[in-house]
């Protein structure tokens, strides 16, 4: 399968970088030598120096074998060039990363389709409704939904004073609904078994029955109050998004105050969010945000364009004795200081949207997948075909690569948390934890039997 990436910044370095893993035919096409150049030295992929939305280019890279394109530059425009000219080429499916609002939308002259555009992906909408998740589910740190939202995946931070920390595994109260399926330690994963110890300061992925989970943040020692007010630093794209999506809750009694620096831009923000406060000042000013009690609030949100001031902005709303603090950063090396300098969560852009866009590239039969710590596992929902090897087999006898764990099965309004002798019937739904080195060889055990 070759697949074309155009752009080689942070998205499609990491995109292309995925898709190489898995043996995939990857050819990243850039102007820019520097950022190719890191591309060429670090991944086993082959590199253009070119404009992407160039024919002469594109077929160069050899466009009329791709199957796939993904357009990931900084410029809209480009990005749905390349699109365009990928399906004259005739490329099945087109995916270009677009920021603004003048392609594809409601009101626009053409459609996705007369563009040529399979998917569009608004990184700051990923990164907005990623936030969102993060609110509802308070003492989480990650959040995602599985077959049709039925089956739900938290990350818990287990705190110093937590009850389960120096328990093993198989000694936790879990109810029969639900599994921990990964641990995430000194930046690594494992997929752990019964005798695993839990460790302060570990991350526990834990899968179940969407709303079996409640109390699971008492015993890693969150708390799992319900957020009713939300501070907001910075007044980019992420954060009108966050608040605009804030205001159809208002009518539930949760209320946002936003901070931004730009007296303009704060005039622009207050007119277009009726509900939210806006306030004019620095969101690392400790005394403006005493002033304006954020220390009170139940949740503070930096996402400003610096990771540094997002980062420290984070740490000024916990100083204050915020109960939750998430923060917006692109570089994925700064997650260890983030999470000693005891700021909930972080929120990637740059890597939602990539994973974001790795979901169109996997096979007919994968339902949706999802990414934990910057790549270190994915989960991946399948849907079993009646030829698939793995199917009408016990769990016990079926020979899964190393660190790979069926950590649900979903048959019809029924969610099992299975064991070794349990098997997978055709139409079931099978929600596989794994490491992304051995993606390909699970896949194999639900591809349709050749």
């Amino acid at each position: 399968m070759r697949v074309l990436v155009i752009g080689a910044g942070e998205v499609g370095f990491y995109i292309a970088g995925r898709l190489s893993e898995e043996g995939k035919d990857v050819v990243v096409i850039d102007r820019n030598e520097k950022a190719l150049q890191r591309v060429a030295e670090t991944l086993d992929v082959m590199t253009i120096l070119g404009n992407g939305g160039s024919a002469r280019v594109l077929e160069q890279a050899g466009i009329r074998q791709a199957t796939m394109l993904i357009a990931v530059t900084q410029s809209d425009e480009s990005n749905v060039i390349a699109c365009m000219l990928a399906k004259k080429f005739g490329v099945a499916k087109t995916v270009a990363r677009v920021r603004g609002d003048d392609f594809g939308g409601r009101d626009n002259l053409l459609s996705n389709e007369e563009l040529g555009i399979d998917l569009t992906i608004n990184p700051e909408r990923v990164a907005a409704r990623e936030i969102i998740k993060l609110l509802k589910t308070p003492a989480a740190t990650e959040v995602d939904y599985f077959a049709d939202n039925k089956v739900e995946m938290l990350g818990f931070r287990v705190h110093d004073e937590a009850e389960i920390v120096g328990k093993k595994v198989r000694e936790l109260p879990l109810s029969r609904e639900c599994l921990i399926v990964a641990i995430a330690r000194n930046g690594d994963v494992v997929i752990p078994g019964g005798d695993d110890v839990i460790s302060a300061h570990d991350t526990i992925f834990v899968l179940g029955k969407t709303g079996s989970l409640a109390g699971v943040g008492w015993w890693v020692g969150q708390q799992e109050e319900r957020i009713r007010s939300v501070a907001i630093v910075g007044g980019g794209r992420i954060s009108f998004q966050v608040a605009a999506m804030l205001q159809d809750y208002a009518r539930l009694g949760i209320h946002a105050t936003l901070i931004e620096e730009d007296e303009a831009r704060c005039h622009e923000l207050a007119e277009a969010l009726g509900n939210v406060l806006v306030i004019h000042g620095n969101g690392t000013d400790l005394g403006l945000l005493k002033q304006e009690g954020i220390g009170s609030m139940d949740a503070f949100i930096a996402a400003t364009k610096n990771d540094e001031v997002n980062i420290l902005a984070g740490v000024l709303g916990k100083h204050l004795g915020v109960k939750k603090s998430i923060v917006m950063v692109n570089r994925a090396d700064y997650d260890p200081v983030v999470e000693a300098l005891g700021i909930d969560a972080a929120i990637h852009p740059r890597l939602l949207t990539a994973n974001t866009i790795l979901k169109l590239v996997r096979k007919g039969n994968v339902v949706s997948t999802a990414i934990l710590k910057e790549g270190k596992a994915e989960v991946i929902e399948f849907e079993a075909l009646p030829q698939s090897p793995i199917v009408n087999r016990r769990l016990a006898d079926v020979p899964f690569p190393r660190g790979t764990i069926v950590g649900a099965i979903v048959r019809g309004n029924r969610i099992i948390i299975p064991r070794g002798q349990d098997a997978i019937l055709p139409g079931d739904r099978a929600i596989v934890f794994t490491l992304p080195d051995v993606v390909a060889s699970v896949e194999k055990h639900f591809d349709a039997a050749r």
